[in-house]
């Protein structure tokens, strides 16, 4: 069950040129201005996402929803309905680690979105936080009459790396055992690992995808769908 906020899939490490049947909704940059993210929406009124760093993709257009086993999935018919940028600079003290302090210095955006009548006309948040040295994003759900509660088959959030590179990674829903022995392979050669999983880029640029605020939700694997586009895979529960 989900009631008011989901914390989703949390990504480490842009100007973008969107296809000309896409709708921008938004587009902010980190503090250095170095990395950028644009969300957008598709000819199917799918949401979308994509990185840039120094005006070179690292995350090419990705679509981002729900599948669900109690309604329409959460992939189509979204229109934005407004946006909120905020900033911060701040520290927090850490319990353990390389630092006692972090500075967490960030720029921040929130699209409201909706889907049409023919979804029922549920409304999503997707927020999105940058770093000069990464970002990270979250689902949330609003309160709303028409979703007290959904039961989610997966998460359909994609991450189609842009460039070539290697990949460090662990396989991940393996059948005899959690812990497996990492791997060395082309970006492209990854099947499912798990998380944390890192990326070395060609130019140079690393890559590391984790989650993060797992609270009363399953855990997430990575997934490779083709090429190097790879969408998250939730953890099964014992229940179905």
């Amino acid at each position: 069950m989900l009631k008011k906020t989901i914390a989703g899939a949390y990504l480490f490490f842009g100007t973008l040129l969107s296809p000309a049947y896409a709708e921008v909704v938004a587009k902010v940059a980190s503090p250095d201005g170095r990395i950028v993210v644009s969300i957008d929406t598709d000819g199917d009124k799918r949401i979308r996402y994509a990185i840039s760093r120094k005006g070179k993709y690292l995350i090419a257009p990705s679509l981002m929803g729900f599948i669900l086993t109690d309604s329409y999935n959460m992939v189509r018919g979204f229109t934005a309905d407004g946006t909120e940028t905020a900033k911060s600079d701040s520290t927090w003290e850490q319990p353990w680690g390389e630092r006692r302090t972090v500075r967490d210095h960030h720029n921040e955006v929130l699209v409201r979105l909706e889907q049409n009548a023919d979804y029922a006309g549920r409304r999503m948040n997707v927020r999105f936080r940058l770093f000069d040295n990464g970002f990270g994003f979250r689902y949330e759900l609003p309160e709303q009459a028409g979703l007290k509660t959904m039961k989610i088959a997966d998460e359909w959030t994609e991450f189609d790396v842009a460039q070539a590179g290697t990949a460090f990674w662990v396989a991940g829903l393996e059948w005899n055992r959690e812990e497996q022995i990492y791997q060395r392979t082309p970006i492209s050669a990854v099947a499912t690992a798990q998380t944390p999983i890192t990326m070395r880029l060609d130019d140079g640029t690393h890559l590391a995808f984790h989650e993060a605020a797992l609270v009363d939700y399953a855990g997430m694997y990575f997934k490779r769908a083709e090429g190097q586009l790879f969408r998250s895979t939730l953890a099964p529960s014992s229940r179905g």
